[in-house]
């Protein structure tokens, strides 16, 4: 299902595109993406990627204003994606945990204050900055949560299993 709903991206490293890769027999795909997740590491070639710095404002030349944007390999784009869905899928993520949140959450905060306020109550509101945070997590730590919940890849329609 995954791999049917790709139309046109950049290649990657390795040159191939969403179409070259449809040609392949999924069978061999499923099987490639299945070893690739037991032996819980990604080859050179599905992980590697060419990295370009779009600037945010025109003309500038300061990295901290620069969009890094990174475009790795079809075959590892597929694998991130089938592993995604099913993540998605298995795991219960709040609207608030996401960036759709971010509207909410500012409703939410702006009724606190305005009843602590109303009420005379204290309120005590800390802040995390996440700026980043997604880089934090390390590929092992995904790797092990993976073979924690036993999963791996199957049928020809590419999406995530569990073996329960």
């Amino acid at each position: 299902m995954v791999l049917r709903s790709k139309q046109k991206s950049s290649p990657g490293p390795d040159g191939y595109t969403w179409n070259e890769l449809k040609k392949v027999k999924i069978e061999l795909l499923i099987s490639l993406l299945n070893l690739t997740l037991l032996s819980g590491r990604v080859p050179a070639g599905m992980s590697d990627g060419i990295t370009t710095l779009l600037p945010k404002v025109k003309g500038t030349r300061n990295p901290a204003e620069m969009r890094p944007i990174t475009v790795t390999s079809v075959l590892g784009r597929l694998y991130h994606c089938v592993l995604g869905n099913r993540f998605e899928a298995e795991l219960s993520i709040s609207d608030a945990q996401k960036g759709e949140g971010l509207y909410l959450n500012s409703q939410l905060l702006q009724k606190a204050i305005t009843v602590a306020r109303r009420d005379y109550k204290n309120l005590r509101i800390g802040f995390v900055d996440v700026k980043k945070a997604f880089d934090s997590v390390s590929h092992d730590s995904l790797w092990v949560a993976c073979m924690h919940m036993r999963m791996y890849i199957s049928d020809a329609t590419t999406k995530l299993a569990i073996q329960n």
